[in-house]
């Protein structure tokens, strides 16, 4: 897109008469070059910011499943020492 702008921008540069005569059909044509390629920087722009937020809420959800699975498993092992404890007692009372 920064490609087409810059041959847009020179096409015109050299269309509006500074080499030679102007015409008016090529300077029209570069105009519309020109409006194209910065809809097209714009719309590249635009989907890579998007591409950047899908990226990073796919980070955030995975990140989310790792806590739940982390949290799921302490409180297994929160709930395995508790009902451990207790017979312990009893090994050592003996």
């Amino acid at each position: 897109a920064v490609i087409l702008i810059v041959i847009a921008f020179l096409s015109l540069f050299f269309d509006t008469g500074y080499l030679e005569s102007p015409r008016i059909v090529p300077i029209v044509l570069d105009i519309i070059l020109f409006i194209l390629s910065l809809i097209v920087l714009v719309r590249s722009i635009i989907l890579y910011k998007i591409g950047e937020k899908e990226m990073l809420s796919k980070k955030v959800r995975d990140l989310e499943a790792k806590v739940d699975f982390l949290t799921k498993k302490e409180k297994e092992r929160m709930k395995f020492s508790k009902t451990m404890a207790p017979e312990d007692k009893k090994i050592t009372n003996r």
